[in-house]
């Protein structure tokens, strides 16, 4: 039996989340095979202070927190009591969506998703969540539609998203909205097209909420723009 030896060759790992109003640090510090977490104390006239955990022995790694710059990220969405409130091509999308909750593979969850694409040509193309017993085999039906609207007509730009969602389990309490995975997916179509996609969120029935645009649901989004290959010109 072979043994392979992994040495490491870093003494620290530090992350710093900013949550709320106050700053979080995990710091991971192996040092003689033992697994060491620093805590946060503030310090007046010095920032914060991370002390180390280890058997009552500590260190100290000391962050200048007042020339952190806070920054605020805030979105806006729409919300009405029913379908019946929104523009007739948003209700005939809703209702779509919803329709297609009932064509949705959903055997594991039991949670059935639909999702229906508005492109600017006028068509409409339909998805639904595909389970499988593997689970991360399956598919949004955020993703089914979209990706099947780009394959079927690529390059045109997709105008308008509804989404609804339905269990045999659970009540859907809130309009079912799209996973992180699925915004991602949806972000690249709208900076792709450069235009805005509006999504539509429902349920069964009851309250809808509408955001303008996918980049309202993704901030500080990932961008593919800086792997693409750059042409040479002559």
């Amino acid at each position: 039996m072979a043994i392979l030896a992994l040495k490491l060759t870093f003494s620290a790992l530090l992350r710093i989340h900013h949550v709320q109003d106050h700053l979080l640090c995990l710091c991971l510090c192996i040092r003689n095979s033992t697994l060491v977490c620093y805590r946060p104390a503030p310090v007046s006239g010095k920032g914060i202070r991370y002390g180390c955990e280890n058997r009552g022995k500590g260190s100290n790694v000391w962050i200048n927190t007042s020339n952190m710059i806070k920054k605020e990220l805030s979105i806006h969405y729409y919300e009405v009591d029913d379908k019946t409130m929104l523009p007739a091509d948003e209700q005939h999308l809703v209702e779509l969506a919803r329709t297609m909750c009932d064509q949705a593979y959903a055997p594991y969850s039991a949670f059935y998703v639909g999702a229906a694409v508005l492109l600017k040509n006028g068509e409409i193309i339909k998805g639904s969540n595909q389970e499988n017993g593997a689970y991360p085999s399956g598919l949004c039906a955020e993703r089914v539609a979209a990706f099947a609207a780009s394959a079927m007509f690529p390059g045109v730009p997709m105008q308008k998203i509804a989404i609804s969602a339905r269990s045999n389990r659970i009540q859907v309490g809130d309009p079912v909205s799209p996973c992180g995975a699925c915004r991602q997916v949806l972000m690249e179509y709208e900076l792709a097209q450069d235009s805005p996609m509006k999504i539509i969120l429902s349920k069964e029935g009851g309250k809808i909420r509408i955001i303008e645009k996918v980049a309202d649901l993704l901030p500080l989004s990932f961008s593919g723009n800086g792997l693409k290959i750059k042409k040479k010109h002559n």
